[in-house]
């Protein structure tokens, strides 16, 4: 599968982080990253280490584009590096 399309599947899972679902007899429970890690398992098969899905990854992919802290860091990181590319530097 290509990574472009990972990661798109990638960012649909994500979004049902901490979503509640119901196990019956009133039990909730929320959706964890574990529990995306899991589903996620069809797309880690035949990858090699370096590029596996591990729960680190997924967390670090997640603060980054769901976290507004995470976000802001993010994006203030690659404005930096894109002025200074564009001012030769």
């Amino acid at each position: 599968m290509l990574l472009a399309r990972v990661r798109v599947v990638v960012n649909e899972v994500l979004d049902w982080h901490g979503a509640p679902i119901s196990h019956g007899g009133g039990k909730i429970h929320a959706v964890s990253y574990a529990d995306i890690l899991r589903d996620l398992e069809p797309l880690k098969s035949g990858r090699d280490e370096k590029s596996r899905i591990t729960y680190d990854c997924l967390w670090v992919h997640a603060k980054r584009h769901y976290d507004p802290d995470g976000v802001a860091a993010y994006l203030s990181a690659r404005m930096d590096k894109d002025l200074r590319k564009a001012l030769g530097g």
